[in-house]
């Protein structure tokens, strides 16, 4: 018996993460804080078509980094953000390496040796004449969306293949070579939608699930009103820090727009460009704060050098942050609506924020010709899975309210969490990143909801930093970065 009992000991440690750690993969050490940890980094075969038996395989990066435990709990498996953004940049702390492996597992059309990258795609992002978002501009974006296409084909690479179903599948796959019974996830955005979509169809595989700034069915399209709102949110805070002479937020947004001129400086001013830049600075509430600042500028002062900054900034780092093609890929094949008249619904009043980057990608996106996942991974459903929500009553983007109405109810074994003055992922998971650990830990580990580490961040308007003193102090890279972009 007692030989028995070790045999089964021995077989059950050896197949909890060995089976696929050979000479694909190659082992090195990585410094995490002050600690070293050991890291496993190679490449695990999947099927392009994971429907076709005699689908060629894909050469799919994974990494793992290795629990000094000699008996870790279940590993932590981590879906970031996007889509269109690499799965394998984000380093764990070393807390979750106590008594846990961490699992980065590339995305499909994003790493390895497929990616759907096009520098006419990420140009024909920044528009036409100075008007990012004008029919002109969305015309000449789904165009070069078909040629892409077209290119693809031409490549032998069909974008069916580039679903998050197609993703989900391919970290099955990889949690089976490895040989781990069950996971925890812990995801952020996008990845919310891959870990929610991995519980409807392999709810067996996973232990708990933590999930950052949840995306929920349908909502990788953006809505102006729910920008509208979130303004209105941070409006009543500035109300009671606000002095003689002030306006609210949303009155200098409006003024701002109503009186920019057609240039600062040289260079010529772009609205469509400084909505998209503010949208993608509010995820984060100190950059938000900034981004006010420059309004308020701009509406009382008619200093503009901080919105060319953020117009600017748009210009550099839109095209280049995602991986076009797979975005397109991703969000298309899951949220379409062919019923939706993108381009009449996102178009924003002038003179209000909106959700540019909605406009942005659907109102070019009926020019991708992809097919629909299965309907049943495009609506909530019921999950079992034991899960945690973390939103922020802030989030422009993945607003708190929408997973309370519209996830919780199929959730019997879900819970939220809403962070009071915290907006998207880099705010709930870093500015307090000691509590935040704490709490995904001891709901790991436990399956408690302990936020006791969490103390209020109260908002204060006066920013650290001001984009219209960054455009002038740094007024000759400014200069510079314009003629170059």
């Amino acid at each position: 018996m007692k030989i028995l009992v070790l045999l089964f000991l021995f077989l059950s440690i050896n197949s909890f993460g060995q089976t696929a750690l050979n000479e694909n993969f190659k082992k090195s050490t990585i410094k995490i804080g002050e600690v070293r940890f050991e890291m496993f980094k190679g490449t695990i075969p999947v099927k392009i078509n994971h429907s076709d038996s005699s689908s060629p395989f894909l050469a799919l990066p994974v990494h793992i980094i290795k629990s000094p435990s000699k008996a870790p709990a279940e590993p932590i498996v981590w879906m970031a953000g996007g889509p269109g953004q690499s799965n394998l940049k984000d380093l764990p702390s070393k807390e979750f390496l106590t008594d846990h492996d961490f699992i980065l597992i590339g995305y499909r059309g994003v790493d390895g040796p497929i990616q759907l990258k096009s520098k006419k795609l990420g140009k024909s992002m920044k528009g036409l004449h100075h008007k990012m978002l004008s029919d002109e501009s969305l015309d000449n974006l789904g165009l070069q969306m078909k040629q892409y296409y077209d290119e693809l084909i031409k490549q032998g690479i069909d974008i069916n293949n580039f679903t998050i179903l197609d993703v989900i599948d391919d970290f099955e796959d990889v949690r089976k070579q490895l040989g781990y019974s069950k996971i925890n996830i812990l995801s952020g955005s996008y990845g919310t939608r891959v870990a929610l979509l991995y519980s409807y169809r392999y709810p067996d595989a996973i232990k708990r699930s933590l999930m950052v700034g949840i995306n929920p069915p349908g909502h990788f399209v953006w809505w102006p009103e729910n920008t509208a709102r979130i303004i209105k949110t941070y409006d009543s805070i500035y109300k009671t820090q606000s002095t003689a002479g002030d306006i609210p937020i949303e009155e200098s947004i409006r003024l701002a727009f109503a009186k920019m001129p057609r240039r600062w400086s040289f260079f010529r001013l772009d609205a469509d460009k400084i909505k998209a830049a503010s949208f993608v600075l509010l995820f984060e509430k100190k950059n938000a704060i900034m981004v006010f600042d420059a309004y308020r500028k701009a509406a009382l002062k008619k200093d503009y050098s901080g919105l060319y900054l953020m117009q600017l900034a748009s210009d550099y780092i839109l095209p280049r942050v995602f991986v076009y093609g797979d975005l397109v890929c991703k969000a298309v094949s899951a949220d379409f609506d062919p019923n939706i008249n993108y381009r009449q619904i996102l178009r924003p009043d002038s003179n209000a924020l909106g959700a540019p980057l909605s406009m942005l990608y659907w109102g070019s996106s009926a020019s991708w010709p992809m097919k629909m996942i299965d309907e049943e991974y495009r609506k909530p459903r019921m999950s079992f899975t034991e899960t945690l929500m973390i939103s922020g009553n802030l989030d422009n983007t993945n607003p708190a309210k929408i997973a309370t109405e519209e996830l919780l109810p199929y959730l019997p074994n879900g819970k939220q969490v809403i962070l009071k003055d915290m907006a998207h992922v880099g705010d709930l998971m870093w500015l307090q990143r000691g509590a935040f650990i704490h709490m995904a830990l001891k709901y790991f580990d436990e399956g408690l909801v302990d936020t006791s580490l969490f103390k209020y961040d109260p908002i204060s308007f006066t920013p650290q930093k001001s984009y219209n003193k960054m455009a002038k102090v740094y007024y000759p890279v400014v200069f510079i970065m314009s003629l170059l972009k």
